[in-house]
This record gives structure tokens, C-alpha cells and sequence, in this order.
């Protein structure tokens, strides 16, 4: 997330390549929640950049490697890519938001899609794990992290 998904295309090949008739699970993300998500987790692994600076990054040759792309969570452009490589039937696309609403539910449209039988009824966690810190965590974290940690 945080490099633009430059790779994203020369993943999906190498997977084609290697699995032609795979079953592929893309699970997405309501967009807004999902820029917050990656901005909090940028700044809870180091980062310093404001919102701002981090959203909208400097122009090509002046930082090194790949940075953040508004164009990633374009899903549909990645979707349609794995369509075009593999049978849309082989492909199912998630929202984060239905899994979370149903999760025994979502499961169950996993199974199905990959053909798998069920062996034995699953208990869910009933506790959140990996949760991210807040906003105002992360508006404290980030000017802390000048002096804690270097943004790479």
C-alpha cells in the first residue's frame, strides 16, 4: 500500500504463470477507510509525513523507490486484470465490510467458491486482533517518530 502496488500486475502474471487455473480471493476495502488504515499504519511503523505530505508524495526522481499511488485503490483495474488472466469464475472479490458483517457467512461463500468441504464447525475470536491506532494516536506518533525512528 504504502509503494502504489507497482508490483501488483507482475505478481498477477508470476501467479498465472505458476497456478493457471487458480481460485483467486481479492478481498477489498471501503476506500476511505482503507487511506486511513494505511495512513495510521504508515505512521505506526515510523513515518513522519503529514497526511498531506504523505497523499500527495514528490513527483518522479525526487525520492527513491516506488511511494504511495492514489490509483492503487482503483480496484477495479486490478479485478479486471485477473479477470482477463484467468476465468472471472476463478476470480471473487470480497468487501472487507461483508466479511466483517458475517464472517461465518463469508466463509462459507469462501468454501464454496475453492470447492472445499467443510470439515468441522469453526469458533470465532471474539476479541480484535491487529488493531490499528487512532487518529489522534497517530497525529501524537508521527511527531514522535522524528526523533524515534527514521522514515524509510
Amino acid at each position: 500500500w504504502f509503494s502504489g502496488g507497482y508490483d501488483s500486475k507482475e505478481i498477477a502474471d508470476r501467479l498465472h504463470a505458476t497456478f493457471p487455473e487458480a481460485k483467486i480471493l481479492i478481498i477489498i476495502r471501503e476506500q476511505r477507510r482503507m487511506l486511513s488504515s494505511v495512513y495510521r499504519q504508515y505512521v505506526s511503523r515510523g513515518g513522519c509525513r503529514s497526511l498531506y505530505e504523505f497523499f500527495d508524495p514528490p513527483g518522479a526522481g525526487r525520492s527513491r523507490g516506488p511511494r504511495f499511488n492514489r490509483d492503487h485503490f482503483k480496484y477495479h483495474r486490478l479485478i479486471g486484470y485477473y479477470h482477463r488472466l484467468n476465468s472471472p469464475s476463478n476470480v471473487l472479490v470480497m468487501p472487507l465490510e461483508i466479511i466483517a458483517a458475517d464472517p461465518v457467512a463469508a466463509v462459507k461463500k469462501v468454501q464454496d467458491f475453492a470447492g472445499a468441504m467443510p470439515s468441522q464447525e469453526f469458533k470465532l475470536l471474539q476479541q480484535r486482533i491487529n488493531t490499528g491506532i487512532s487518529a489522534l494516536e497517530a497525529q501524537i506518533k508521527r511527531r514522535l517518530n522524528i526523533f524515534l525512528r527514521r522514515d524509510l
